[in-house]
């Protein structure tokens, strides 16, 4: 039986809504993509962070009615356009930023499904995990 310990490394720079978040090159985020279909219009737009290999995501629903809308999320789209490290990251450590809550570990291949509130965002932060195993020591 192979038991893994997860641990992450993240330095405290930036506060914002109760998350820390490190911002120290000041690089501007970039859109990944946007989608305007019946009415549905979403962007989505990544920022690198620290540590390496770490990323900010924000979805943003354009809409000004209708309700929340649902999106779903692959981290391998946004970790691989903004990080050259990530093709060796197993799983990320995802957290909601603005109440600050955990959502689990991910894989680069795993989906998050959101809702967007209209004219709202989500924000999200994606740490790479580290992972230690015993037959790996």
């Amino acid at each position: 039986m192979v038991t893994c310990r997860v641990s992450v490394s993240v330095s405290v720079r930036n506060t914002v809504g109760g998350t820390s978040i490190v911002d120290r090159g000041r690089v501007s985020g970039v859109r990944v993509l946007h989608v305007t279909v019946q009415r549905r219009d979403i962007s989505v737009w990544v920022k690198p962070i620290q540590p390496a290999g770490s990323v900010a995501v924000a979805v943003l629903n354009r809409s000004p009615s209708n309700g929340p809308r649902p999106y779903r999320l692959r981290l391998a789209d946004v970790t691989t356009s903004s990080s050259s490290s990530s093709s060796s990251v197993s799983r990320y450590r995802v957290t909601e930023v603005f109440d600050g809550r955990f959502l689990g570990l991910f894989k680069p291949t795993d989906y998050i499904d959101v809702l967007v509130n209209p004219t709202g965002v989500y924000f999200i932060t994606a740490v790479p995990a580290v992972t230690v195993c015993d037959d790996e020591l």
